[in-house]
């Protein structure tokens, strides 16, 4: 039973549980596991922060937003616990009376201690990390595989007995939930037969975001706006010196074209499986995703760990993006050639996939308490995330058009990142957030009763024609002529105004009238867009 914690208390039970975290990205990794105690209410959690952590800045106020009342490191370890759980190795786990349970915050033990550039031995898997006075800290080594016990050996080989290979919780997690892949795809408001590319960095100089921030920029400024959507998802660490907002700041254009940024405070494992490739680095979000989807690296820093290991297996097994060359057909590539074999072995080498790691890491945990485990199977659930974008408002449209067959081709950028140039134009929106776009777009949607079309065109000199909405699937274009046509466009869900706007512009400046049917292919997708007199709301 608990001692020191002092006050009545209205939710009793009969084991209490210390959750240790020192870091952000730990933080989540720790909610993740104790998701293992969900409804047994037998048992009552508290969750305090490790000391002399670099990397602590703001973990008090990310549990408070998860809705956790920290306990003070002072107090934690004046009281007694039944168990102790840790996402990370410290030599000041020592200081709980408890018996303590850790396990890696990533995907294994791969990366080497700070300021070591060779041999095999990896972060917290080292003595200083493991040992007090000759003693083994830990009641309990979570291993998710056998090189991490490998290193386990080479690092600290009198931890070993301690060691319990238990496999990799949130490995399982992301293949128990790959089944319901269409529904996750759905909360990233992707629509059939569009590709999620997912952009995963870790942390540090040679992550993908200390060395090629810039190519998100590029994928959502290369990538047909119809075709593709863009996420990106962040270590914790990537932001600790300057805030969120300062990432943001660096990738505004990229956000006003549509990316998604994979919030803080949300799980990246839902853009994992929604994703058809993931672009990264030797970080823990590319490892996982190679168990089912297709990975290439984009950056990566050869010293941070050991050669012998899975990540420099993983990184050598893989495509590497080139920087130089256009990304679209390295993109498509990724697609259609999946994962190479070797990925398998790779895998296997770090995460024991065959165990029910969900249901090692509670029987461990309930062993150590001296509790009977609840009756239902481990199991560790995984919600649909909740997700903010930014709608594309205004495009950069490639054309071609085919005369005699009577369809035109058109492909689209967001106007935020993408160039007008010889063969494009420019599509935009009256709600657009840039007023300097409409003063050279090609054709504009009037998303508002007013101004009239007549007086856009007054206004904007250089556009051609104005689009508005009249119903469903309808809307009337003004050319600047006065000539007004209806446009009746169905066949897509991708069938909008801007559709109609586009492909009027093209047909018009291509010598044809705009009369009768069109067939426009756009995002490979098929639309019919028919233009008539008279236009009738």
């Amino acid at each position: 039973m608990t001692g020191g914690l002092d006050g009545k208390v209205t939710l009793a039970s009969q084991r209490q549980v210390l959750a240790v975290t020192r870091n952000r990205a730990s933080v989540f990794r720790l909610l993740e596991i104790l998701k293992l105690f969900d409804d047994d209410d037998r048992v009552t959690i508290r969750t305090t922060i490790g000391p002399d952590s670099r990397y602590d800045h703001g973990v008090d106020q990310l549990l408070v937003s998860q809705r956790i009342r920290p306990l003070p490191w002072h107090r934690a370890t004046q009281s007694t616990f039944d168990l102790a759980v840790s996402g990370t190795t410290h030599a000041s786990l020592r200081e709980l009376k408890a018996p303590v349970v850790v396990f890696p915050h990533g995907a294994g033990h791969h990366k080497r201690p700070p300021a070591v550039t060779s041999g095999g031995e990896v972060f917290e898997l080292m003595p200083q990390q493991l040992l007090h006075n000759g003693s083994v800290i830990p009641s309990r080594i979570l291993l998710p595989g056998p090189d991490s016990l490998r290193r386990l050996r080479l690092g600290c080989g009198a931890a070993v007995p301690h060691a319990v290979i238990a496999g990799d919780p949130i490995a399982q997690q992301l293949r128990a939930h790959r089944p319901l892949r269409d529904s996750y795809r759905a909360a990233f408001g992707l629509r059939p037969g569009q590709r999620l590319v997912l952009v995963a960095s870790s942390w540090g100089p040679g992550s993908l975001a200390g060395q090629s921030l810039e190519l998100i920029k590029r994928l959502v400024a290369e990538l047909p706006v119809d075709e593709y959507r863009i996420a990106a998802a962040f270590h914790h660490n990537v932001t600790i010196h300057d805030g969120q907002r300062d990432l943001e700041r660096r990738l505004r254009a990229a956000l006003d074209s549509g990316l998604i940024l994979i919030p803080p405070t949300a799980a990246w494992q839902p853009a994992v499986i929604a994703a058809d490739v993931v672009i990264g680095d030797g970080g823990s979000i590319s490892f996982y995703a190679a168990d089912g989807t297709p990975v290439a690296i984009a950056a990566h820093d050869p010293s941070e760990y050991p050669d012998d290991g899975p990540v420099a297996a993983l990184v050598d097994a893989v495509p590497h993006l080139d920087p130089k060359a256009p990304l679209p057909p390295q993109v498509e590539r990724l697609v259609a050639e999946g994962r190479p074999a070797a990925v398998e072995a790779i895998l296997d080498s770090s995460i024991d996939r065959r165990i029910d790691a969900a249901g090692a890491f509670r029987t461990v945990m309930y062993e150590l308490m001296d509790l009977p485990e609840p009756a239902v199977p481990a199991f560790l659930p995984l919600a649909k995330p909740e997700l903010k974008w930014d709608n594309v408002t205004a495009f950069v449209v490639h054309s071609a058009v085919d005369p005699g067959n009577r369809t035109v081709t058109l492909t689209r950028y967001p106007a935020a990142t993408a160039t007008v140039r010889a063969g494009r134009h420019l599509v935009v929106r009256t709600d657009d957030a840039d007023p300097r776009r409409p003063q050279t777009a090609a054709a504009l949607v009037a998303v508002n009763p007013e101004p009239s079309p007549a007086e856009l065109l007054r206004r904007f000199p250089g556009c051609r024609v104005v689009a508005r909405p009249s119903a469903e699937g309808r809307c009337v274009l003004r050319d600047r002529d006065g000539t007004e046509y209806l446009a009746v466009v169905s066949g897509s869900p991708i069938a909008t105004v801007e559709l109609a706007a586009s492909t009027y512009y093209v047909i018009v400046q291509a010598g044809l009238e705009p009369l009768g049917g069109f067939t426009v292919g756009c995002g490979g997708q098929t639309v019919s867009i028919h233009f008539s007199h008279s236009p009738v709301d």
